[in-house]
């Protein structure tokens, strides 16, 4: 399958998206590299779903709170039965502003290796403060709206979505955002001091590097940010992330100058001399890797992924290396 692009354009104006999606058992997906760049919080409201995030395989069965970091490669995941998920998906630096004094905890939080991340979640009531969340977003009887309509496979989960969500915009960030909020306050202080050993921290200053620029980075500048040796570091790069170092910061670079063509604030010539790609040629190719066509008739398609209800990094896509 070609991958579909998917950008919820989140900024501090518009830190929060959220919908409801249905995933079907039949549905075996290959996950790549992830750039949207966003916190991930999806609620499992109904059915079982295997899941990679990072490195990890995890099991999700029923009811379940399922957090991802902005800088976490997903893996893959199969769907055993039907499942639908409420997906929240947050502005990074806007949700850590809204945090207040446990931003450092957030911080911790999300810096924990996906499986340790989603027990300690898991056992300080993480899955009955998501559901208060549900409650308020869409009132006591949405659960068996759900279940109600789980036979309906031609439904309209959008439509669904916004028919009984019960509040507008600020208040369901203020629900969000307040789930968050009773989350960390539940969680033991210690999750400060595991931050210090868990294995994504050490890569951080890596990711801010990506994040602060739109050149080219070598391992040698990412690894000199880590201080680490560039050695140790692509080691330890693709082990935690499961993929070398050069080609995510490829795909990094490439999903930013997409965004930009999507939004139309640049042409391709500029995009491509932007985000430091060797030429225009160099691009396209890239492009044409990726989605099977050229920028500009993805463009003109109309090709941005926003009406299909699917992540574009959940389908199985070509190395760009």
């Amino acid at each position: 399958m070609k991958q579909e692009f998917f950008d919820w354009e989140l900024t501090e104006l518009n830190p929060w998206h959220g919908e409801v999606c249905r995933q079907r058992p039949d549905k075996w997906a290959k996950y790549d590299v992830d750039f949207h760049q966003a916190v991930h919080m999806n609620i499992l409201l109904t059915g079982r779903n295997r899941m990679r995030i990072g490195i990890s395989e995890l099991d999700f069965n029923g009811i379940s709170c399922i957090l991802t970091s902005p800088w976490e490669p997903h893996g893959s995941f199969y769907e055993y039965n039907d499942s639908i998920h409420f997906m929240s998906v947050l502005h990074p630096e806007t949700l850590f502003k809204a945090m207040l004094g446990d931003s450092a905890k957030l911080e911790s939080l999300l810096a924990l290796p996906p499986d340790i991340r989603h027990r300690v979640i898991r056992e300080n009531g993480g899955v009955e403060i998501c559901m208060r969340c549900i409650q308020t977003l869409f009132g006591n009887h949405f659960l068996d709206l759900v279940e109600n309509s789980m036979h309906l496979y031609g439904h309209d989960w959008k439509h669904f979505y916004r028919t009984h969500l019960k509040t507008d915009y600020l208040h369901s960030w203020h629900a969000v955002t307040g789930l968050f909020m009773d989350l960390l306050s539940s969680l033991p202080d210690r999750i400060l001091q595991e931050k210090r050993s868990s294995h994504y921290s050490p890569l951080i200053p890596a990711f801010s590097l990506l994040a602060s620029t739109t050149r080219r980075i070598s391992a040698r500048e990412a690894a000199d940010a880590c201080n680490m040796s560039q050695s140790y570091f692509r080691k330890q790069f693709s082990a935690i992330v499961n993929t070398p170092f050069a080609e995510y910061e490829l795909k990094y670079r490439f999903h930013n100058a997409v965004s930009e063509l999507l939004e139309k604030r640049l042409i391709i010539k500029e995009v491509a001399e932007k985000y430091d790609f060797y030429d225009i040629s160099h691009f396209i190719r890239l492009f044409r890797k990726i989605y099977g066509t050229t920028p500009h008739r993805f463009l003109h398609a109309g090709g941005d992924g926003k009406d299909s209800g699917k992540c574009p990094a959940c389908d199985k896509t070509e190395s760009l290396s």
